[in-house]
C-alpha cells in the first residue's frame, strides 16, 4: 500500500508539472520563475514524503517478523492441550 501511495504521488506530481508547463507557455518571465520555484518546492516535499514512507516501510519490515512470531506463539498456546499435571495434595 505504501508503494502504491508513493507511485500515485509521483504520478500526480508529474501531471501537475505538465499542467504548470502548459500554463507557463504564455506567461511572463517572472511568473515562469515563480512556477519553477513551486515545482522545486513540490519536488522537495515529495522527496521528504518518500523518505518518510521509506522509514515506515523499513519499520514495518522490521516489526513484521516480531508480530508473526507473537501470533504464532499465541496460536500454539491456544491449540496445545494442557499438560497432565499430578493432582494437588
Amino acid at each position: 500500500m505504501v508503494a502504491h501511495n508513493a507511485a500515485v504521488l509521483v504520478a500526480k506530481t508529474r501531471e501537475t508539472a505538465g499542467y504548470l508547463s502548459r500554463l507557463g507557455a504564455g506567461v511572463g518571465e517572472a511568473r515562469v520563475a515563480e512556477m519553477e520555484q513551486v515545482l522545486r518546492d513540490l519536488r522537495t516535499c515529495l522527496q521528504n514524503i518518500d523518505e518518510v514512507l521509506q522509514h515506515r516501510v523499513d519499520f514495518f519490515d522490521a516489526v513484521q517478523p516480531i508480530v508473526g512470531r507473537g501470533i504464532g506463539l499465541q496460536y500454539v498456546r491456544a491449540n496445545t492441550p494442557p499438560r497432565d499435571r499430578p493432582p494437588a495434595e
